[in-house]
């Protein structure tokens, strides 16, 4: 019987590459959205959609430091 996705589903949040590259970014030390959006080809909203996908998984955190939110695993 195959099982319905969820948005917390940890494996289809590893699935995208992307995503993979953003922990991987994460796993040496927390960075804010521009610094992990840098070497992408992708606009920072989009960066921030993934993200929020990771945060919805658990597999990533975030804090305001100010205006910004940094990332972390």
């Amino acid at each position: 019987m195959p099982r319905t996705p969820s948005s917390t589903d940890v494996f289809l949040a590893l699935a995208s590459p992307t995503r993979r590259q953003l922990l991987d970014r994460l796993s040496s030390r927390e960075q804010s959205v521009r610094s992990l959006a840098a070497p992408f080809k992708m606009s920072l909203p989009a960066v921030s959609q993934q993200l929020r996908i990771l945060r919805a998984a658990g597999l990533v955190s975030s804090r305001r430091i100010g205006r910004y939110r940094v990332y972390h695993l």
